[in-house]
């Protein structure tokens, strides 16, 4: 429940022929470990040709952050993407709405985020794809280094039945 489809580093590490493999048309992207580091105001390296190369290949992207409405206000006046806070993921709904305004079928989405417990839950939640990625940075708030531990002992598993 908690395995995504893909695992990469950074947002964009995804490219045109892994969209294309997966037949993926649409990206739902989080804001904080994502786009940026937790609560961070700098995006990351490369996102403006990485935005313009998936528009330029007609895949949707859409912004998606259980962050505050203010904080992504002054966040996404940096990218010229539709977006939508308060998402109160894992819950699937917004993310399910956001879908709907792609114009695209939950097949051929793909949620992108830092966390197993919220970003791909929640994709697995809606019938959407998953996009695991490794968070920019640590966090240091003890809830999170909580959920980062748990998130280490699924993964070592995963990896570990790989390789049998």
């Amino acid at each position: 429940m908690f395995r995504p489809t893909i695992e990469l580093n950074r947002l964009t590490d995804i490219d045109i022929n892994l969209l294309k493999k997966y037949n993926i048309k649409g990206l739902i992207i989080d804001v904080d470990n994502t786009l940026s580091t937790h609560k961070g105001e700098k995006l990351i390296n490369g996102i403006f040709d990485w935005i313009e190369l998936m528009e330029s290949n007609n895949i949707k992207l859409f912004v998606l952050s259980n962050g505050k409405k203010d904080r992504l206000k002054e966040f996404m006046k940096k990218i010229p993407l539709e977006y939508n806070a308060m998402a109160l993921k894992p819950l699937p709904f917004k993310l399910l709405k956001a879908v709907k305004k792609t114009g695209l079928k939950r097949k051929e989405t793909a949620i992108c985020g830092d966390q197993i417990f919220t970003d791909v839950f929640c994709g697995k939640l809606a019938g959407v794809k998953q996009i695991l990625l490794n968070p920019i940075l640590p966090e240091t708030k003890r809830s999170f280094k909580i959920k980062r531990y748990f998130e280490q002992k699924l993964k070592k598993r995963w990896h570990k039945n790989e390789n049998i």
